[in-house]
Formats: C-alpha cells, sequence, structure tokens
C-alpha cells in the first residue's frame, strides 16, 4: 500500500483526532500535517478532503495551541477550496463559516465573524428546507437535534455582551422565527396542499417538488464523489432552478403553499407589524452557552439556558433579548408544581385543607414567577396581553397561575395567547363558520357501539387508518364516567341551537364518528385524556458546530436510533364509547377500539376548523421537544389543521370543569373572543372558589390554555 497512500493518511488523521481527544496535542499535530501532505500530493491542493484535511488541522490550532492567526489561514483556504469545489451555498462552506467566524471571535473581529456565523445560517437554513420538504416526520425530528448548534452559537452571541447592537439582536429573533416548530409546519403543509387543492396537478407540482428537494439533499449528502466539481456544482445548480420553477408554479396554483412559504420567510418586522396594537411578544428560548476558548470540542457548551425575546407590537426597535438564567432550577420548580398538583385531585374531597395547600403552590410559583417573568415585566408598560411563545418545559406551564410580589395571580393582569412560534400571527385568519359544530361528551366506556352513526364522513383523510393505533406501551385503563360532561354537552347544544346530529353522546360518541368528521367549525370533546410518560428519550445527537457537516450523513450510526423511536403521538389519545372493552370484549387489533390517538387524530381534515376544546385531562400535555413543542393531541390537532385548541395541562376535576366551558361558551356566544372568553371563565371560577372556601387553588381553574388563533 504504501506509506503516502489515502488509506494510510485517512488513519493518520483518526488516530490525531483520538490524542487531540485525550488532549495530546503534540503528538497530534504532527499526524495531522502529515496526512495533510498526503492528501494534498495524492489528490491535489484543490480537492474536498484537502480542505477537510486543512479544517482538522485549524481547528487543532486554534482551540488547543491558541494559534488563532495560523488557523485563520488555514480556514480560508479550506473556505476557498470548498466554495470552488461546492458552490457558494454548500452545507460544507456552512462548516467552513462556522470555523472562521469562531477564530475571528478569538483573534477580537467581531464583525467579520458576524458576517461568517450569518452566511453560515442562511446557507444551513436553506438546506434545512431542502431536508424537510421531503422526509417524515420522523426523519425530520432527528435531522433537526442536529441543527441546535448554531443557535446556540448565535443566543450566546447576543445574550453574553459579544454583540449588544439591536441589528444582531434582530437577526437572532429571526432565526428563531424561521427555525422553531418548523416541523409541524412543513407537514401541516403536505395535509393542506392535499385537502385544499382542487385539481390534480397542483399535488403533482407537489410531489414534484418534494422529488426535487430530495434529489438536491441527496447529491448534497453525497457529495461529487468521482464527478468533476464543475459538472457536480452545475447538476446542483440545475436542481435548484427547477426546484424554484416548480415552487413558483405551485405557488400561483395553491394559496396554502403559498402562504406557508411566505409565513416561512417570517422576521421581526413582519411580527412586530402582525401583532394588534398594544401587545407584545415574547418568544421563550432554550439554548446552551459556547465558550469560544474552550480547548476541547466537547467543553464548547456549558449547561442549558433560557432567554426570551421581548418584541412590542408595531415597534420593532424596541425589540430586546433577556438571559434569564440556568435551565435546571426553573425545570426543577415546574416539575414540583406538577407533582402538588397531581395530588391536589384529592382536594374536592377536604375542603378545609385547601387553603394551607394553595399556600405550598404559591411558593413555588413566586420562585418561577421570579425566574421567568420578573425580568420581563418592567418593560410591559400597558401592555395587558400577551402572545407567549413557550420553549422545552415551559410548554406545560401555564404563565396564568404565577404569582407576583404583591400575591396576585396573572391571570389577573394578563391574558396570555400562546403560539408555537412568533410567526404563527403571520397565519391568523378568519375560519369560515360555514361548517357546523359538534360535540362530543360523556361515552360510554363499558359498552360496545352497536352501530356508528357518521353524520359527515371524510373521504379524503391524509393516512389510512391503521391495525396498531396505541402505543407498544399502552396496558389498557378504566376509565370512570364523566356524568358531569353530558350536562355540559346539552347546554352547548342548547346555546348554540345544535340539532340531533351535531350531538354524540353515550354510545355515540365513538372513535369512529369523531375521526370520520370533515372541517367542522368548532368541535367540543369531554372525555378522558391520557398520556404515557415513560418513554426514554431514544434519539440523540451531538450538536456540536461542527457536527451538522463534518458528519457522514450516510453513515448508518448516524441513523441508528430512528427504527426504535416510537413516534410521540401514540402515546397521547382521547378515550371514547368502548374503551374499556380493550382486550375483553372486542378485539385489541382492531381499527376502531375507542381509543383515539393523537396520530390517528393528525390524519383527520380540519383545514376549516376554527376551534377545537378539550375538555379532558391532561390533553396539553405529551413529549416535550426543544424548538418543535410538545408532540401530544395539541400538535396533533394543529397538524390536522385546527387553527385554536384549548386544552389542559394537569387533571382536571369533573363538576368545576363543566361550569367553566358552560361559562367559556356563554362567553363565545356574547361575542368575546376565544382566549379572553376562557381567561374570563377562569378569573370567574377562581373568585367563586375563593368566595366559597376562602382558598383560590389553581388546580379547580387554571389548567387550561388557548394555542393558536386567540380571536
Amino acid at each position: 500500500m504504501g506509506s503516502n497512500h489515502l488509506d494510510v493518511a485517512i488513519s493518520l488523521n483518526n488516530l490525531a483526532l483520538l490524542y487531540e481527544a485525550q488532549g495530546n496535542y503534540a503528538a497530534a499535530e504532527p499526524l495531522l500535517q502529515r496526512a495533510f501532505k498526503i492528501f494534498e500530493r495524492a489528490l491535489g491542493p484543490d480537492h474536498i478532503k484537502v480542505a477537510t484535511s486543512l479544517n482538522n488541522l485549524a481547528q487543532l490550532y486554534y482551540m488547543a495551541q491558541d494559534k488563532y492567526a495560523v488557523a485563520d489561514s488555514l480556514l480560508q483556504r479550506a473556505l476557498k477550496i470548498r466554495e470552488q469545489a461546492l458552490g457558494p451555498n454548500h452545507p460544507e462552506v456552512a462548516t467552513s463559516l462556522t470555523n472562521l467566524g469562531h477564530v475571528n471571535i478569538l483573534l477580537g473581529h467581531t464583525q467579520l465573524a458576524k458576517q461568517c456565523f450569518q452566511r453560515a445560517v442562511n446557507i444551513e437554513t436553506t438546506f434545512m428546507h431542502n431536508i424537510l420538504a421531503y422526509s417524515t416526520e420522523t426523519e425530520n425530528f432527528a435531522f433537526l437535534q442536529t441543527q441546535i448548534g448554531r443557535l446556540d452559537l448565535f443566543m450566546t452571541l447576543a445574550t453574553h455582551a459579544i454583540y449588544t447592537d439591536s441589528a444582531t439582536i434582530e437577526s437572532v429573533l429571526d432565526l428563531t422565527l424561521q427555525r422553531k416548530a418548523i416541523n409541524l409546519d412543513v407537514s401541516s403543509q403536505q395535509r393542506q396542499v392535499y385537502f385544499t387543492s382542487s385539481d390534480s396537478l397542483s399535488r403533482h407540482l407537489f410531489e414534484r417538488f418534494r422529488s426535487l428537494s430530495q434529489q438536491i439533499a441527496h447529491l448534497t449528502f453525497r457529495g461529487p464523489r468521482d464527478t468533476a466539481f464543475t459538472v457536480y456544482s452545475q447538476q446542483l445548480n440545475n436542481l435548484y432552478t427547477e426546484r424554484e420553477q416548480v415552487e413558483d408554479s405551485l405557488a400561483q396554483r395553491s394559496g396554502a403553499f403559498m402562504q406557508e412559504q411566505q409565513v416561512r420567510k417570517a422576521d421581526a418586522l413582519k411580527v412586530a407589524a402582525a401583532l394588534p396594537k398594544g401587545s407584545i411578544l415574547i418568544e421563550f428560548i432554550r439554548y446552551r452557552k459556547i465558550d469560544f476558548k474552550a480547548k476541547e470540542l466537547n467543553q464548547l457548551w456549558g449547561t442549558a439556558r433560557y432567554a426570551a425575546f421581548f418584541l412590542p407590537a408595531q415597534r420593532p426597535n424596541h425589540l430586546q433579548i433577556i438571559d434569564l438564567g440556568p435551565a435546571q432550577p426553573i425545570d426543577s420548580l415546574i416539575d414540583a408544581y406538577h407533582n402538588k398538583i397531581e395530588i391536589a385531585k384529592n382536594l374536592g374531597k377536604m375542603p378545609k385543607q385547601r387553603d394551607s395547600a394553595e399556600k405550598r403552590l404559591l411558593n413555588i410559583a413566586q420562585q418561577l414567577y421570579r425566574f421567568l417573568f420578573a425580568p420581563i415585566e418592567a418593560m410591559l408598560s400597558d401592555s395587558a396581553i400577551i402572545y407567549c411563545v413557550p420553549e422545552d418545559l415551559l410548554h406545560v406551564l401555564p404563565f396564568e397561575i404565577l404569582v407576583d410580589n404583591t400575591g396576585k395571580y396573572l391571570i389577573e393582569n394578563y391574558q396570555f395567547n400562546y403560539l408555537g412560534s412568533g410567526r404563527d400571527l403571520l397565519r391568523f385568519n378568519d375560519a369560515s363558520s360555514s361548517g357546523k359544530m359538534y360535540v362530543f361528551a360523556d361515552p360510554n366506556f363499558d359498552d360496545k357501539p352497536s352501530i356508528q352513526i357518521t353524520s359527515n364522513p371524510a373521504t379524503d383523510r391524509a393516512r389510512p387508518a391503521e391495525n396498531v393505533q396505541r402505543s407498544k406501551d399502552w396496558q389498557g385503563e378504566e376509565f370512570d364516567p364523566l356524568d358531569s360532561t353530558a350536562t355540559e354537552a346539552k347546554t352547548i347544544r342548547s346555546l348554540f341551537q345544535l340539532s340531533d346530529e351535531q350531538l354524540f353522546l353515550n354510545l355515540k360518541a365513538t372513535e369512529e364518528n369523531l375521526l370520520s368528521l370533515k372541517s367542522p367549525w368548532r368541535l367540543h370533546i369531554a372525555t378522558h385524556g391520557f398520556f404515557l410518560k415513560d418513554l426514554a428519550t431514544i434519539v440523540s445527537f451531538d450538536s456540536s458546530l461542527t457536527s451538522f457537516l463534518t458528519s457522514n450523513f450516510e453513515d448508518p450510526r448516524l441513523w441508528q436510533n430512528i427504527a426504535k423511536w416510537e413516534n410521540p403521538l401514540l402515546r397521547s389519545g382521547l378515550a371514547l364509547a368502548g374503551a374499556n372493552l380493550i382486550g375483553q370484549k372486542q378485539d385489541s387489533t382492531q381499527v376502531y377500539d375507542g381509543i383515539a390517538t393523537a396520530y390517528e387524530i393528525s390524519g383527520m381534515n380540519l383545514q376549516s376548523t376554527d376551534l377545537v376544546v378539550l375538555s379532558a385531562c391532561e390533553t396539553g400535555l405529551g413529549d416535550v421537544q426543544n424548538g418543535e413543542g410538545v408532540f401530544g393531541l395539541r400538535r396533533a390537532f394543529q397538524l390536522a389543521g385546527a387553527q385554536t385548541v384549548v386544552m389542559s395541562l394537569w387533571k382536571v376535576p369533573d363538576n368545576e370543569t363543566k361550569e367553566m366551558m358552560i361559562d367559556f361558551y356563554t362567553r363565545l356566544k356574547n361575542g368575546e373572543g376565544k382566549s379572553q372568553a376562557l381567561r374570563n371563565a377562569e378569573l370567574a371560577m377562581m373568585r367563586k372558589q375563593k368566595e366559597k372556601y376562602g382558598s383560590a387553588h389553581p388546580y379547580f381553574w387554571g389548567a387550561f390554555i388557548c394555542a393558536g388563533n386567540p380571536e
């Protein structure tokens, strides 16, 4: 084979990286230099493998040996090779730019660093959209875990005094607006195109759009191989050109496609303009602070932190970003709050203990207030309407229950409207009221429905029903009757003058009848919800700055855990008629078994649905994923197309929930907006509890939140 064979260079490189990981930099450097010379001699000075070798050598110089100027020179050469060989917008170019930015930070050239980072982010964002456009939701989720590093980098720049100018803060919010919950948007768009396109040509164009995206991603991952660099670059350019042409044609034919393409270009200016007068956007984000002076890759990241963007309506020049501190103490307090709420379900039988139980909760709620809201509240001025975009565990925290320094719950001063991303504001529109309202309540869990009474069959669901629709961990559960839900349903029927076919009670409240609905105007479901919590996180990736591009995406190790990853939408759902018979009188593998999982619900057609109300326990819970929200019932109904979902974040009491829901719908009937009506109904219940028991324990009024369009 000889001492100058390419395989020898690869072995030298790998051995050097091992030494580097062990901190033996003196041993690593000559091996990297020798590997570089072999690559250069065998392949020529402008080959992309030479660029990779230069990158590895430069990384040793700037991270371990403080030779910043030498590293800068090597990285400049690597960047030039990659641009010439792969084109200016290739992901490997983004890697070179990121490393150059890192070195420029160390050199004190902050403006040059910013330019490098911004260009890298733009390349990466474009490539992300190509990947997400054709992959499955599971594949997209796994891929997105490799994309967190660049956002961590920008958040570090904006929150830790490296850049304090408004332009940088605005660009970081733009990046957040374009990335958060992007997988949900892509999946929703696919459903929208199929449901709203009136002709086969639009669907054909969409399939061509996805096919071209797939080809671009495959060619990019694969690299030139034996193809001449100029030919490879031209192939990519041709695919991009055709994709843009198909995208333009599809946008002209499909309003849904065009709207989503525009929404994905969201920025702070557009969102500020879309905010209603007098309101503000608070967009939370979880990130890891990067230590640019770290000597090893695994030391680049510190512990997770929370931060918040503060954007007033119509005033983008008042945008601010606030670092809220380490995430761990905040997450621990949220867990503690939920643990105390879990045991509060016994308070209905012990009214004398409500006051002491509330005081124990107040302590936690005030600590959360000081961490999460006190740093922001001073900037609120007269704003009483807050559009709140949670992140990570903040998704399971209703901000209304936080307690300020005067002892007041925040619901008493503010109206919180919850969003998946600030860019949601750009897609709100008036849902058509031409459809009907349907109510499902008081299912008979113990008897098998004799017949199905589907009133509005959907002929174009996003996916066919499957035989296995529940999590592998489903052990069956005995669901108790919910007597109050029948009264709740009948009152709603009276308020809105619903016909018999719009009311599904007892044995009519079946899974099949629910899943068969097509674009109802509003949908109310009063039953048990469930969420299986015990699935360990299986998919995990190193989110280092370089992992996005230095990883070989054809390496099966990168994707090895995907097959084991169970879709979290199988782990949450709603119990309907016959649910207690699973494994008893009915075949547990049949399609309709009384358990409507979030996965099944996500295949419904709710494209014109204005509101879904889940008057059930824990319907807002699910598998929390950083950057993507909660994988559960909320996500399922949003995927299906519902504009707004009202849901609960803990187990709720039957009777108080009935009263709040009747009050909520009465207010809707009288013209209040959805979020306003929910807040006022909760305030009324809070005051009633206080008057009756001397305690306003949040268990009885604070579980429900309104996510989506608040009007």
